[in-house]
């Protein structure tokens, strides 16, 4: 009998570790169909630690022809699948150096990326054959890093959120005045070509329409203990949330560079005030802005967001950025999109392609208005008012 016991648990534990494959496997197939076959190859790389070095070695001997300028502090998923994929894929550059305080990470990074592990983010940033400097640590450290690279003439590219509190903005916009070198950030929604086709189609010129903008987004489900609550990191306002605020100032500042907006904060739990909630914005031009967002468990397939916009009789309704319908008056277009694509790859390469950069006094306004929501939130408000002046941050 006891034997019998010893083979139901090992054919069940079979059973388990071939349902999990099964499952791994589905998912690899669903990301291809949405992300396309390279961004899924470094997606599963990334998750594969040392073992998927080779994956992303095989990838860059066809596309990586640069010299060597890049440099990348802090190498985890998004620095080393999304980064690490559009820079060294798309601009054909190669990375020099990088770091990160996850010595498993690095050397993962550093192997697959065939580039040098430096012992600080100094290091990176002082290093000479680095121009471009990605930073894509936890966000804490993101200005900080940030005003390095920029007293030190470099070009840096920060992954959302430019800073965690106000001193922080502050300081990094007094380095960003005074400095040679050019900063960019991952604040990537408005570089979508959806985005960027509707704005410049519709929300150009002498546009002084009221707009709509209603943003549903479902997010991960995060555990108590995850870093994004530590103190000091901006929660999930910044850490989440910052995107489609990110989004609906740079529909703000379309029409002017100067606004004055009112905003009211719905929560559902006392606990967690940053997920689960919705962020209502109105102007004094007219404009409403809806932003909803639920984090009750995990998403198959990654966030998943839907995004209305009206402005007169055009309204633009986007499906997780993987289809779109415009409908203008009389006529309407349904478009579906071979592949997902909101922004990222524009964004990544901000640095080496002057088409797609974002106006950084705009995402400095975004900037403080996320931080002004992220302090209401902490402290427990229900509204809120704020002018914002691109001329006059502070």
């Amino acid at each position: 009998m006891f034997t019998s016991f010893i083979i139901y648990r090992k054919v069940m534990s079979i059973f388990v570790r071939f349902i999990r494959l099964l499952s791994a496997m589905r998912r690899v197939l669903v990301y291809f169909t949405i992300y396309g076959l390279g961004r899924t190859l470094f997606k599963v790389a990334g998750r594969l630690g040392t073992s998927g070095v080779s994956i992303v070695r095989f990838w860059r001997f066809f596309f990586e022809s640069g010299n060597k300028c890049i440099g990348l502090i802090g190498c985890g998923q998004y620095g080393f699948s999304t980064i690490g994929y559009f820079s060294s894929s798309h601009s054909g550059k190669r990375f020099a150096s990088a770091f990160d305080t996850d010595e498993n990470r690095l050397v993962q990074f550093c192997a697959a990326y065939g580039c040098d592990a430096l012992v600080s983010a100094s290091a990176v940033i002082a290093d000479p054959r680095v121009n471009v400097i990605y930073v894509a640590s936890n966000h804490a450290t993101h200005a900080s890093y940030a005003i390095e690279a920029l007293e030190a003439g470099k070009t840096i590219y920060i992954e959302k959120p430019i800073a965690t509190d106000i001193s922080q903005l502050k300081s990094l916009y007094t380095a960003w005045i005074s400095s040679s070198g050019k900063l960019y950030c991952g604040y990537n929604r408005p570089l979508s070509p959806i985005i960027g086709d509707f704005t410049s189609s519709y929300l150009s010129g002498n546009f002084s329409a009221a707009f709509s903008l209603f943003c549903n987004i479902v997010g991960h489900a995060l555990p108590a203990d995850h870093w994004y609550r530590n103190p000091g990191e901006g929660s999930r306002i910044c850490g989440n949330l910052g995107h489609w605020i990110d989004l609906s100032v740079h529909l703000f500042a379309r029409r002017s560079r100067r606004f004055h907006l009112y905003g009211t904060l719905t929560y559902a739990d006392p606990e967690y005030r940053d997920e689960n909630l919705v962020v209502s914005l109105t102007s004094s031009t007219g404009d409403v802005v809806s932003i909803a967002f639920s984090a009750r468990g995990e998403p198959f397939e990654g966030v998943q967001e839907q995004i209305v916009c009206q402005v007169g009789d055009v309204s633009l309704f986007i499906d997780d950025f993987r289809s779109f319908r415009l409908d203008a008056g009389r006529w309407s277009k349904r478009v579906k999109l071979n592949r997902k694509d909101p922004g990222h790859r524009r964004s990544v390469l901000q640095p080496f392609s002057g088409d797609y950069s974002r106006d950084i006094a705009e995402v400095f306004a975004s900037g403080l208005l996320i931080l002004q929501i992220s302090d209401a939130v902490n402290s427990g408000e229900t509204s809120f008012s704020t002018t914002l002046d691109l001329d006059n941050i502070f």
